[in-house]
């Protein structure tokens, strides 16, 4: 497994854990709020992975990459979300 999924599928998966939680402990009316939430501490925790490597080579794209999956997981996520809410 190369460095960059090596540090980007653990943020994945929190993200995953992070919705999943939000989901079932928040009621439906405040899931809208959670998602932000959850992408900040998400991209905090992106770059704490990363810095703790101390490794300058790649830096930028492993953050892309991660990123870019938070971004995705959590595009689907407020989609699944709101068909499950009910858009009105």
């Amino acid at each position: 497994m190369t460095r960059t999924l090596a540090t980007a599928i653990p943020v994945w998966i929190a993200v995953v854990v992070a919705v999943v939680l939000a989901a079932t402990l928040l009621p439906e009316d405040r899931w809208g709020d959670a998602l932000p939430a959850i992408a900040g501490g998400a991209l905090l925790v992106t770059f704490a992975v990363q810095v703790s490597l101390q490794l300058k080579e790649g830096f930028v794209t492993r953050l892309l990459v991660t990123t870019s999956g938070i971004v995705l997981i959590l595009a689907a996520a407020t989609g699944l979300l709101l068909i499950i809410a009910g858009v009105d």
